[in-house]
């Protein structure tokens, strides 16, 4: 494993924790003001999707799917706020495809979202494949800053997918 990239994953680790009580406190909130009642706009880009791909029977689907928005929103800052160092630790896309790996596998203390919900993968890959150079296997393409806001925008775009989703589950 890559040294520098260990204190990248303790400040994802961070800021997932961040993130998870952030969507916690907006969860509250949105029912607090709609009564309890499932708070259901206009669908982002891949909400209708999102939305099929964590309907079901599990009891706990709404809550999946806001911690995959939460996940999904904290990659985002975690990957731009490296962008901003003068020398950014995720220099490459093996480092942001590595840093996805652990930070899913540490947020959900080994349970696989993949496993329970098996059309989830394919709904990343639909939406972030197009937005990635080189696509999977890429790990040795550079972040530059236009790769960079890529996968931000495209991660940033799923917890907002995710998080309409979740309200009509």
């Amino acid at each position: 494993m890559n040294r520098t990239i260990g204190p990248m994953l303790l400040i994802g680790v961070l800021a997932l924790a961040a993130g998870a009580a952030g969507s916690f406190a907006m969860t509250w909130l949105r029912q607090s003001v709609a009564g309890g009642a499932p708070v259901v706009a206009d669908a982002p880009p891949q909400g209708r999707e999102l939305l099929a791909v964590f309907a079901g029977e599990s009891p706990t689907k709404a809550a999946d799917c806001r911690c995959f928005a939460t996940l999904c929103g904290s990659l985002a800052d975690v990957i731009e706020f490296d962008g901003r160092q003068a020398t950014p630790r995720l220099s490459r896309q093996g480092h942001l495809a590595e840093l996805r790996q652990v930070s899913r596998e540490l947020r959900l203390a080994g349970q696989s979202l993949g496993e329970k919900y098996p059309r989830l993968a394919g709904a990343i890959e639909t939406f972030l494949d197009p937005l990635i150079p080189g696509g999977k296997g890429a790990s040795a393409v550079e972040v530059t800053p236009d790769v960079r806001a890529k996968w931000v925008e495209g991660h940033r775009a799923l917890s907002r997918a995710a998080e309409w989703a979740a309200g009509g589950l």
